[in-house]
C-alpha cells in the first residue's frame, strides 16, 4: 500500500512538472508569435508605395494588448514559479494598461518570491526602461535595483541591477556626486552583464548609452556633431544650426506615437517660424518612405535620413521618439520625450538674451 501511495505521489509530481513546463512553453510561444507578427508588419510598412498605403498599414499594427491578455491567462496562478519573471517583463514592456500601483505590487511580489532568481535583472530593467515613473514606484525600483546589484548570487544579474540603478539615478540631476556614482555603477554593469539582451537590445548597449549620456549629453555640454544627408541626399551637419535654438528629434514613422510626433513637429515649426529656431529630425525610415511623408507635407522640417541607424547608434538612442534641445551655442539644455516639456525648454531659451 505504501509503495502504491509513493508511486501515486511521484505521478502527481511528474504531472505538476509537466503542466508547469507546458505553461512555460506556451507563454514563450505567445511572445515569439508577437515578435513574428511585428516583423511581418514592419516589412509590409517598409514596402508601402504611398503615404495613404502607409497609413492603412499603420492601422494594422499587431495589437500588443491581445498578446498580453493571452500571456496573462497563461501565467495566471503560476506566480510562484520563477519562469514567470521574463513574462512579467514582457508585460511591463508592452501592456500600456499597467498602472503605477500595479508596478508597486509587482515589485513587492518579485522581492518576496524571486529576488535571487534568474531573470530578476531583466524584470528590473523592464521596470526602468519601459516604464519611467516618479513617487513611490520610483523609490521601490531604486531599492530593488540596489538589492539585485549588491546581493544577487549571479554576476550578470548583479550587472543588470547596477545598470538599472544607474539609469534611475539619472532622475536626481547632474551634480558631481550623482554623476560619479552613476559612472561607478555603469562600469560595474559593463564588466558583468555579458551577452544578456533586454527586449532584443544587448544590455551592454544600454550601459554604453549611459556612459555617453553622462559624459556627452549632460546639461551644458556641447552636443557631438552629426554629419549626414537629407532625404534628397544633400549633405549637411548639426553644427550648421549654430546661432539658433535647435530641437533635435529622433523618430520613425512606425512608432505607435508617430501621428502625435508628426503633429508636434508641424506645430512647433509653424509656431516658431519667425524665431531663431530650427527643428532638425533624425529619421530611420527608408529614404523612400521619408520622401513620401515630405511630398504629402506630413513632414515640414529637414531630417537626416538614417535608415541604417548610424546616427541613432552614434547617439545611443534605444527607443523613439526622443529629442534634445540645444541652445544657440549647441549646448544641451533638455533631453527627453518630445512634447510640452520640450516646448517649454525652447520657450525658456528664447527668453535668454
Amino acid at each position: 500500500m505504501k509503495k502504491m501511495f509513493a508511486l501515486f505521489l511521484s505521478f502527481l509530481t511528474l504531472l505538476t512538472l509537466w503542466v508547469e513546463a507546458g505553461s512555460s512553453i506556451v507563454a514563450d510561444t505567445i511572445q515569439d508569435e508577437y515578435r513574428a507578427a511585428m516583423l511581418r508588419w514592419q516589412q509590409q510598412l517598409s514596402i508601402a508605395s504611398s503615404s495613404q498605403q502607409r497609413q492603412a498599414i499603420i492601422q494594422l499594427r499587431p495589437n500588443a494588448l491581445e498578446y498580453c491578455d493571452r500571456l496573462k491567462a497563461q501565467i495566471r496562478g503560476e506566480s510562484q514559479h520563477a519562469w514567470t519573471l521574463k513574462h512579467q517583463a514582457f508585460l511591463l514592456e508592452n501592456d500600456s494598461r499597467i498602472t503605477e500601483d500595479d508596478e508597486v505590487a509587482l515589485i513587492e511580489w518579485a522581492k518576496r518570491n524571486h529576488i535571487e532568481a534568474k531573470d530578476i535583472g531583466r524584470f528590473c530593467m523592464a521596470l526602468v526602461v519601459a516604464r519611467p515613473s516618479q513617487g513611490i514606484a520610483h523609490h521601490q525600483k531604486v531599492q530593488l535595483a540596489q538589492k539585485i546589484g549588491e546581493n544577487h548570487p549571479d554576476k550578470a544579474e548583479q550587472g543588470l541591477g547596477a545598470l538599472a540603478h544607474c539609469i534611475l539615478l539619472g532622475s536626481l540631476g547632474e551634480n558631481k556626486k550623482v554623476l560619479s556614482e552613476r559612472l561607478r555603477l555603469v562600469k560595474r554593469a559593463i564588466m558583468q552583464v555579458g551577452n544578456i539582451e533586454i527586449n532584443g537590445v544587448p544590455a551592454i548597449r544600454y550601459a554604453e548609452a549611459e556612459v555617453f549620456k553622462i559624459t556627452k549629453l549632460t546639461r551644458g555640454r556641447v552636443a557631438p556633431n552629426i554629419e549626414g544627408v537629407d532625404v534628397s541626399n544633400v549633405p549637411f551637419q548639426l553644427y550648421d544650426s549654430r546661432g539658433k535654438t535647435t530641437m533635435l528629434l529622433f523618430w520613425n514613422s512606425q512608432d505607435p506615437e508617430s501621428k502625435e510626433v508628426l503633429d508636434f513637429g508641424r506645430k512647433v515649426t509653424a509656431k516658431r517660424i519667425a524665431e531663431p529656431f530650427v527643428l532638425v529630425g533624425v529619421n530611420s525610415d527608408s529614404r523612400e518612405n521619408l520622401g513620401l511623408l515630405k511630398v504629402d507635407r506630413e513632414v515640414t522640417w529637414r531630417n537626416f535620413s538614417d535608415p541604417e541607424q548610424r546616427i541613432f547608434q552614434q547617439y545611443y538612442i534605444p527607443k523613439t521618439p526622443w529629442c534634445m534641445i540645444l541652445d544657440k551655442q549647441g549646448r544641451v539644455a533638455y533631453t527627453g520625450a518630445p512634447g510640452a516639456f520640450a516646448d517649454f525648454a525652447v520657450d525658456a531659451l528664447s527668453e535668454v538674451k
